[in-house]
């Protein structure tokens, strides 16, 4: 929290946290899924990039082993 102006900050902060829980329940019912990325934690970039290959890993579909039939 900024140390001038808590007050207007502390509104704005909870104004933006309230903001994004509503866009995010929209996209939602609209078949979206929303991932955020915050900028500060773009200074590192593998950890960005491990969260959303954790994030996509949820998504793809779950190999499946050899049929039968090609086990002969």
């Amino acid at each position: 929290m900024p140390r001038n102006n808590q007050e207007f900050w502390a509104k704005k902060l909870q104004k933006n946290k309230d903001r994004d829980k509503f866009v995010k329940k929209e996209l939602h019912k609209l078949g979206w899924t929303v991932i955020r990325v915050w900028e500060h934690e773009l200074r590192d970039p593998a950890k960005v990039a491990k969260k959303l290959q954790r994030i996509l890993d949820r998504f793809r579909p779950v190999e499946e082993g050899p049929s039968e039939a090609a086990l002969g």
